[in-house]
This record gives C-alpha cells, sequence and structure tokens, in this order.
C-alpha cells in the first residue's frame, strides 16, 4: 500500500495515513490553501482535511489511462477522465464539502493520455501526448510540439505564478537508431515560450504509458521545481 504523509516546514512528520493504491505520480495529489489534499487512484477520488481525516471517497467511470487531480477556485477536486467521443480528455467536477459531482467539463486537452492540474485561482492547465506529438493547453497558451517518439510521450506541466511549467521527452530509445532520449524543461507564458533548457541523455524507468521517475511542479511564486536523474547537460 501507499502512506499519505504530511510535513511541517522543518520536514518533521505531523500525521499518516494509509491510502492503498496511489497514482504514481505527483499529478496523483494536490493540495488546497487550507491544507486539505486531494489524492487520485485510477478511478477513485479521496479528499483528506488538514488533519489527516478522510472526508469522502467517490468512483467514477471513463478513467483508463488517466491519473490526475487537481483543486479549482473553489477548492472542488477535478479528475480527468477519457471523453467518449473524441481522443481528448475530460475533467470531472466533485464539491468539496461532499464529494457530489457537479460539472463535467468537456475537452481539457487536445489528446489522450494527459496530465491535469489547477492553479489557486482555478485556471486549468493540461498537457498530453498523441503518438508523435505533444499537446500543452492553458488560458492564454495552446501549443505543440512533433517530437522523435513512435509512441505516446511522456510530460508534464503545471502553473509557475501566471505562466506554465512543462516538461517534456524530446526523443526516445524505444526503437534504436534514435538519438538518446533528453528531456525539455521550458517555461510558457501568453507570449510564447519564454526559456527551454535541456538535459540530454536522461535515464528512466517507461512504459509505454509515460514514465514516473520524472515530474515538475510550479508554484504561485513563479518558481519552477523539476524532479528527475539524468547524465550530461546540453544548452
Amino acid at each position: 500500500g501507499t502512506e499519505l504523509k504530511k510535513l511541517d516546514a522543518s520536514g518533521q512528520e505531523l500525521w499518516a495515513r494509509a491510502t492503498g493504491t496511489v497514482c504514481p505520480s505527483g499529478h496523483g495529489v494536490a493540495v488546497d490553501a487550507d491544507g486539505a489534499v486531494a489524492v487520485r487512484s485510477g478511478n477513485t477520488a479521496s479528499r483528506w482535511n488538514a488533519a489527516g481525516t478522510l472526508t469522502w471517497t467517490r468512483t467514477f467511470t471513463r478513467s483508463a489511462g488517466k491519473c490526475s487531480v487537481g483543486i479549482d477556485a473553489s477548492k472542488n477536486l477535478l479528475v480527468d477522465v477519457e471523453n467518449p467521443n473524441t481522443e481528448s480528455t475530460d475533467a470531472r467536477v466533485f464539491l468539496a464539502a461532499d464529494g457530489t459531482e457537479i460539472e463535467l467539463l468537456d475537452r481539457v486537452s487536445n489528446q489522450y493520455h494527459s496530465v491535469l492540474s489547477s492553479s489557486p485561482t482555478g485556471e486549468i492547465t493540461t498537457c498530453s501526448s498523441g503518438h508523435s506529438d505533444t499537446y500543452l493547453k492553458s488560458p492564454g497558451v495552446n501549443t505543440s510540439l512533433v517530437i522523435s517518439s513512435p509512441d505516446y510521450a511522456p510530460n508534464w506541466c503545471g502553473r509557475a505564478g501566471t505562466d506554465v511549467a512543462w516538461l517534456y521527452l524530446t526523443t526516445s530509445d524505444y526503437n534504436p537508431p534514435l538519438p538518446p532520449p533528453a528531456w525539455n524543461i521550458a517555461r510558457w507564458n501568453t507570449n510564447g515560450l519564454a526559456w527551454s533548457m535541456q538535459r540530454a541523455r536522461t535515464h528512466f524507468n517507461v512504459d509505454r504509458y509515460g514514465t514516473y521517475a520524472n515530474g515538475t511542479a510550479g508554484a504561485t511564486s513563479g518558481r519552477i521545481a523539476v524532479v528527475g536523474y539524468y547524465t550530461g547537460l546540453t544548452a
């Protein structure tokens, strides 16, 4: 099983709770301004209050290949689910107080295998892949990149202040002799690409639908955090 832990600012553990299986990425957990935690596990979403008490759990359908959870400006939970008619992603919205489903947002991403995140003011950001393309969609930002991957391209995204941070794979070693895999971390704003940096010859554990050794997150201060491991650096 998996534990959900809360730490204070000095890293001391405040509480720990058994949660069962949790989505194996940073986008399976979200925290609101009051310290309540949303946890995603496949077709199940749960809400824990700041004291570590489970307040509700909800099960939903159309969750194949989806494993993200977000919290909007009203502290409601958002989870990504399949769109039944297109190769894209919808979002279900659950009321913070009791988990009642209150809305279904149509086609929040451009493709499937998406990651969904939300900002403290409620803007939804998604990044997704469709075979050799990756897509980023956020208020004021809607872009795509063609990459050298013969299959679904792992990528992650999150808000960084008013901008968006995007971590994406630029090449793949699924089918050699493609170039060695490399990761790009980029910052986008409503005027387009602000900057990007590549980490080359990255080592990671990968399956056909993504890799769990890497991830990114943004803060309201505008800072970007990236987790992963690599060798080498190219400009």
